[in-house]
């Protein structure tokens, strides 16, 4: 914080402990304070009184002080459930009432102010009403330095919104949101001319009076969503998310109303409960008995790094299974991992939304994803040499125990469990259960292999919008195949120098041999020839010219058998992929 941040900053909460010592009614002056026009006062006479320093940007927003008028759909204030975030949406992308399903994929956190956070003074006070966070600097890259901010974003000149929610799914029951700006909030650009009225930012929630929100409620604006309760007084109010009904929930539907329309005769209030338990009894009729959904996932919008610091990337995969067999895995004990891992699902991680999730069923027929066993995630990147990788458990993860006859209770479908990876302990890797700096951070495992990634899950990944797509095709045009691409880890549609393969010359009893390491990529499952010529006409290979030194994530290296000397001074050797 610069010199002219911390003036205002010690002034603010100056006042703020006076008035905390005064009467409640003397709580207009703090709520003063953070009016526009008083805030930018002070900081012009700051201004004026560090002339001539290097300035930061920054941002502070904040709401009314001690006005507990922050309410959701049903008029109730809001608690410590809720964040309020402030961010822009990405992509070119504009919020509307239609588009919420896209919301959460395109927005870009700029900073949070929630229940929890760090900082007592700059957080979400629940029993007031009250948020703030002061002076959120942006270096002059654009970059916030707000430890909730996505790393390596720029903000510059973008348009600023306020996002208030407790959930971020629109299809979850329950879901509460705000979402608003005003038309002068706007990221600052740095300009070393510019004073600091235009490169300090003052946002309150008072600024978004005059303009509708996109959802929920601001005075007498109206914008989407639903409530029961409202005010026009309140600051700002939440609106729900009503989800779209699933399937077995309108046949439930149909058949109360089917019901209904049958009996003629005025329905009294039993009645009325027996036809709406009826919906509820065939709910679980128009559903599989005996099954149960595990929704797991890792939270939206989280910092997620590798050992080295690196943004996890669309390459690392993350798999919900179990170990076989008893066994328990431990930092000590990782290259026995993949013999006893057994999955049952795979789920990508998505660089748009920095998250993964699944949904996997449980059945009769999930065995062995049932009896209570302990339930893992695994998240892992494969490479050569090293992998990244990252374990989480949580003790409550226990697959479900099914019902094993026709008469026991269905499970209901349209509930799940929710495993949810920031809940849980990493036994490989670091998670931090408050996210700063980074919610889950890899580690570096040397000498053991991943689970195996196919040639069509690399694909999918690698390119999923690229027509070029076959094994002997190369979009890229660095002389690398689509297949060859795939055994070395490389990318196929951003070009790429062909790995180096160390050769050199081995002793073996009198004579010497020319060996070979390929770096290829163990967890790819492509087969791998390796031939042998002495004219670049005719190759060969097979147990008779070649033998395979070693196979290992450090690389696969294969001795030629024909001994090396003067009047064969000349062996080659080339690496032919099949589809795997």
């Amino acid at each position: 914080m610069d010199s002219l941040s911390q003036l205002f900053h010690w002034i603010r909460t100056w006042i703020e402990r006076f008035a905390a010592k005064v009467s409640y009614s003397s709580a207009w002056i703090v709520s003063c304070f953070h009016r526009p026009l008083i805030r930018v006062g002070v900081m012009a006479f700051a201004c004026g009184l560090f002339a001539g320093q290097v300035r930061a940007m920054s941002v502070s927003w904040f709401s009314n002080a001690i006005s507990n008028d922050l309410r959701d759909s049903m008029g109730v204030s809001l608690n410590d459930t809720f964040y309020m975030q402030l961010g822009f949406f990405a992509n070119s992308f504009t919020p509307t009432a239609g588009n919420t399903a896209d919301w959460a994929a395109n927005w870009r956190v700029f900073d949070q102010a929630a229940d929890y956070a760090i900082d007592e003074n700059d957080t979400f006070d629940p029993s007031t009403g009250y948020f703030t966070r002061d002076s959120i600097e942006i270096d002059q890259n654009g970059h916030s330095m707000s430890p909730y901010a996505q790393v390596g974003l720029n903000f510059s000149g973008q348009e600023a919104y306020l996002w208030t929610f407790n959930k971020k799914d629109p299809v979850s029951a329950g879901t509460e949101w705000f979402l608003a700006r005003a038309n002068d909030w706007v990221f600052p650009t740095y300009n070393p001319n510019e004073c600091c009225p235009d490169l300090n930012k003052q946002w309150s929630v008072s600024d978004l009076a005059t303009v509708t929100p996109v959802w929920g409620r601001q005075g007498e604006k109206l914008g989407g969503g639903t409530y029961t309760v409202t005010d026009n007084n309140y600051t700002f109010q939440t609106f729900t998310v009503v989800p779209e009904p699933s399937t077995a929930l309108l046949t439930a539907l149909g058949v109360a109303f089917a019901l209904l329309r049958r009996n003629r005769r005025p329905m009294n209030a039993i009645n009325l409960n027996v036809t709406l338990l009826t919906a509820v009894l065939a709910i679980g009729i128009a559903s599989p008995c005996h099954a149960e959904r595990i929704h797991w996932y890792g939270p939206t919008y989280k910092t997620n790094v590798t050992s080295t610091g690196e943004l996890i990337d669309q390459e690392m995969v993350f798999e919900l299974g179990l170990f076989t067999d008893g066994f328990v895995p431990t930092a000590e004990n990782a290259a026995e991992w993949t013999t006893h891992w057994l999955a049952a699902q795979r789920a990508n991680y998505s660089q748009e939304g920095d998250f993964f999730t699944g949904n996997f069923v449980v059945d009769q027929a999930s065995s062995p994803f049932t009896g209570g066993q302990q339930a893992y995630i695994w998240g892992f990147r494969g490479g050569v040499g090293s992998s990244e990788w990252i374990l989480l458990k949580k003790d409550t993860w226990k697959w479900p125990v099914l019902a094993a006859d026709q008469a026991a209770e269905a499970r209901n479908p349209l509930s799940a469990l929710e495993w949810n990876a920031a809940e849980a302990t990493a036994i490989v890797g670091a998670l931090q259960p408050v996210s700063v700096p980074f919610l889950m951070r890899t580690a570096s495992i040397f000498n053991a292999a991943p689970p195996k990634t196919s040639w069509n899950e690399w694909a999918l990944i690698q390119m999923k919008d690229e027509k070029r797509n076959g094994f002997d095709q190369d979009p890229d045009g660095d002389g690398i195949n689509n297949l060859m691409e795939y055994v070395f880890g490389t990318s196929p549609t951003q070009a790429n120098k062909s790995p180096a393969m160390p050769m050199e010359l081995v002793t073996s009893g009198s004579d010497k041999f020319l060996q070979v390491t390929i770096p290829r990529r163990i967890d790819h499952t492509a087969k791998l020839t390796v031939e042998v010529s002495s004219d670049l006409v005719n190759w060969y290979s097979g147990t008779s010219k070649t033998v395979t030194v070693s196979d290992s994530p450090a690389g696969l290296v294969v001795r030629d058998l024909e001994p090396h000397s003067p009047d064969r001074p000349k062996r080659f050797v080339r690496v032919k992929a099949e589809s795997p």
